[in-house]
């Protein structure tokens, strides 16, 4: 899969897996740069979640669709019946019945139920077949999507802890690390110097020593 995008400074740009691939217009070379996760690739959680979310938006969009298509027919086909019974000839005892013109209005009448149970045909297949697989794929995703959002926002609250932690440990060790560079100074310029006591030296020395083992843990 590929990704291609263009703009005037650097001409056309394509993103193959791992690579950024740059043709430059104007000297007609093409650039190949790698892309490394947590430099120029990161998690894209947010637009993961908009994604998903669009997609229910959609599945219910189809249901809602289905689910009123159902309905019209269903409405359409009571329609029918309901004119059918509204013009249907009262019974008489002459001969008009047997008039031609007579039995083509009752044939025409006929027909009137044939169509509304096809349409009451098309309204059961829509509801056995796509509207209750829809509703029930909604309902199912919709669960799904629940549980790992809630295990992904889980995630991302522990990695600003870890983030936290982390940004508050390297400024402790950067603050030691200090010291014990400090401490190490002190500690030679006394050990080099002529008129210091043992107890001055043995002093600084111990004082180096705390600090690299604070540094160090």
């Amino acid at each position: 899969l590929s990704r291609i995008s263009a703009d005037e400074s650097s001409g056309i740009n394509a993103e193959y897996g791992h690579y950024y691939i740059t043709n430059n217009l104007s000297t007609g070379f093409n650039v190949m740069t790698e892309l490394n996760w947590g430099v120029t690739l990161w998690d894209q959680w947010d637009r993961v979640q908009e994604h998903t979310d669009h997609g229910l938006e959609f599945t219910k969009k189809c249901h809602d669709f289905v689910r009123d298509r159902i309905k019209l027919e269903i409405d359409y086909a009571k329609s029918l019946r309901r004119l059918k019974k509204q013009y249907k000839l009262k019974n008489t005892e002459d001969d008009s019945a047997n008039f031609s013109t007579v039995k083509t209005y009752n044939m025409f009448l006929a027909q009137l139920d044939l169509v509304a149970r096809d349409h009451e045909i098309v309204a059961e297949g829509l509801q056995e077949k796509v509207a209750e697989r829809l509703k029930a794929v909604h309902k199912e995703t919709t669960n799904n999507r629940k549980n790992l959002c809630n295990t992904a926002n889980q995630l991302q609250h522990e990695y600003k802890e870890w983030q936290v932690s982390l940004e508050r440990h390297q400024q402790k060790y950067e603050k030691a690390a200090k010291e014990a560079e400090a401490a190490g100074q002190a500690f030679s310029k006394v050990n080099d110097d002529m008129n210091a006591t043992r107890a001055q030296v043995q002093k600084s020395r111990t004082e180096m020593v705390r600090r690299q083992d604070i540094m160090e843990k």
